[in-house]
C-alpha cells in the first residue's frame, strides 16, 4: 500500500458513517488485514547446538520449541559453529499485529507489529503514519535514545534531563521519541516522563509527543499474549512486577515495532532495522504528507551504553546522523565524552608530500594508543578491545558529529543542544 492509497482509504474512513465502537473496530481490523501478506516474522530453521547444553539452540530456544525440520540432521553441528539469523532463520507471515490494551493500566490502546529485521523501512513508515492504519502524526524531529538498558541504573539527574528536558523539547517541536519501549532502564524512564507530561499537558499538546518502542521480539515478556494470526483489536496484555525493571512492554508508548530475528531472549536483534528506519525518516520531508521544504531531522541520544553500542553508533554516523552524548551518564557515553574532550584535537595525518613513511604512520599510531588507553580505563573488564578501538580511531572524524551534554548545563539547555546538533548535521 503506497502513501496515496493510504490517504485515500483514510479519507473513506473519515468521511464514512462512524457508527458505534464495533464498527470502528471492524474498520480498523479491515484496514490492517493485508499486513500478514506483506510483513513477515522470523523462525529459527536450523538447530545449532549451544555449547552449554545440547537441548538448546544458539538462537536461545529449546530443542522442543523448534519445528521438526529445524532439528533434522540436514546440517552437521560439527560444521555449524555459530547461529546467524540471515542463514539459520526463515520468514513466515507475521502472527502478531494490531492493538494492545494494558490490563489494569490504561484504557488507551497502543499499536504493535511483529516484523522481520529485514523489513523495508518505507513499508513500516507508511504503517506508522497512514491515516487508515496507525495514523501517527508525521514527526518534525526524531530523537532516538540509545543505551541505558538491561541492568543499567539511570542516574537521577539523567532522569530529570529526560523528564524536564527531552519530553519538553519534543513537545515543542512535534517530535517522535524512540527507545526500546520496555519497562527497563532508559525505556522506562522515557515512558514515565511521557506519562507525567501527559498528566500535566492539555489534550492539544498531548498529541505532539509520540513515544515509539523498537524492541527485539524474542526479548519481550509475555509476548505470546500478542499472538493472533488474524490480528488483535485489542490484545489483552497483563503486566507483572510493574514496580521493578523488566522486559515487559511499557504502557506509556503509543506504538511498538517488535523486531524479530528468530532468536529468543537475546538483545540487539533490532539494531540494524532501527538504524535503517532512522536513516529512512531522515530522508523524508517535514509537514503534512511530506509537504515541507526540509528533511526530518534525526538525532541519536546516547545515555550510558555498553562497549558494543559502538557498532550501533557507527551505523548512524556513516549516514551523517548526529549523536548527543550525555557525559556523566556512565559507560560508553563517558568514554566517548572523554574522547571528544581530549582527543578531538589529535594531530592530523600529514599529506603525502610531508615527511617519510614513518612520519606518516606516527599520528595514527599515537591516536590509536591514546584511544586504547582511555578505552581500558572505562571498560577494564572488556576482553575484545582491538576491533572497538580500531573503530573509534578510524571514525574519529565521524565522531566529531557527536556533541556532549554535560550535567552542569542542566535540563533547560537540552532543547538548544538538540537544535544545534540538527544544524550541525545540515552544515
Amino acid at each position: 500500500m503506497n502513501d496515496t492509497g493510504a490517504k485515500e482509504e483514510g479519507v473513506r474512513i473519515e468521511e464514512g458513517d462512524r457508527g458505534d465502537n464495533t464498527d470502528n473496530i471492524c474498520q480498523t481490523e479491515k484496514s490492517q488485514s493485508w499486513i500478514p501478506k506483506t510483513i513477515k516474522k522470523r523462525v529459527c530453521s536450523t538447530f545449532v547446538e549451544d555449547s552449554f547444553s545440547s537441548e538448546f539452540c544458539q538462537c536461545g530456544a529449546a530443542r522442543d520449541d523448534h519445528a521438526s525440520v529445524a532439528v533434522g540432521d540436514y546440517f552437521s553441528t560439527a560444521i555449524l559453529k555459530h547461529w546467524e539469523s540471515v542463514q539459520h532463520s526463515s520468514e513466515q507471515p507475521t502472527d502478531a499485529f494490531g492493538e494492545v490494551q494494558f490490563a489494569g493500566a490504561s484504557k488507551r490502546h497502543s499499536h504493535f507489529l511483529r516484523l522481520s529485521w529485514s523489513t523495508e523501512p518505507s513499508v513500516v513508515y507508511n504503517i506508522l503514519t497512514a491515516q487508515s492504519i496507525w495514523g501517527l502524526p508525521r514527526p518534525n524531529l526524531v530523537v532516538s535514545v540509545v543505551g541505558g538498558e538491561s541492568r543499567t541504573q539511570v542516574k537521577t539527574w539523567v532522569r530529570e534531563v529526560l523528564r524536564q528536558g527531552l519530553v519538553k523539547a519534543s513537545q515543542s517541536t512535534g517530535a517522535w521519541i524512540l527507545t526500546t519501549g520496555l519497562r527497563e532502564g532508559v525505556g522506562r524512564c522515557v515512558g514515565q516522563a511521557v506519562r507525567d507530561h501527559a498528566a500535566a499537558a492539555s489534550s492539544v499538546s498531548l498529541n505532539k509527543v509520540v513515544a515509539l518502542g523498537i524492541a527485539p521480539w524474542g526479548l519481550v515478556k509475555k509476548r505470546e499474549q500478542l499472538v493472533n494470526p488474524q490480528g488483535s483489536f485489542p490484545a489483552k496484555y497483563y503486566v507483572h512486577n510493574i514496580s521493578r525493571d523488566s522486559c515487559y512492554l511499557d504502557n506509556n508508548y503509543q506504538a511498538f515495532l517488535l523486531v524479530d530475528d528468530g532468536s529468543v531472549g537475546r538483545r540487539g536483534g533490532e539494531t540494524d532495522f532501527r538504524a535503517r528506519l532512522e536513516e529512512y525518516i531522515s530522508q523524508q520531508r517535514t509537514g503534512i504528507w511530506g509537504s515541507g521544504s526540509i528533511d526530518i531531522p534525526v538525532l541519536c541520544m546516547l545515555i550510558s551504553g555498553e562497549a558494543d553500542t559502538l557498532k550501533r553508533m557507527d551505523l548512524s554516523l556513516k549516514n551523517f546522523i548526529p549523536w548527543l552524548v550525555v557525559a556523566g551518564s556512565g559507560g560508553l557515553a563517558d568514554f566517548l565524552s572523554d574522547v571528544l574532550e581530549n582527543l578531538s584535537s589529535a594531530p592530523a595525518v600529514p599529506s603525502s608530500g610531508e615527511g617519510n613513511n614513518e612520519a606518516l604512520k606516527a599520528p595514527k599510531v599515537d591516536l590509536k594508543d591514546r584511544v586504547a588507553e582511555r578505552f581500558k580505563k572505562h571498560f577494564p573488564s572488556e576482553t575484545e578491545t582491538d576491533k572497538l578501538v580500531e573503530q573509534v580511531s578510524a571514525d574519529n572524524r565521524n565522531i566529531a558529529l557527536a556533541l556532549r551534554l554535560q550535567k552542569s548545563w542542566g535540563k533547560d539547555f537540552l532543547e538548544t543542544v538538540i537544535w544545534f546538533s540538527i544544524v550541525k548535521r545540515k552544515s
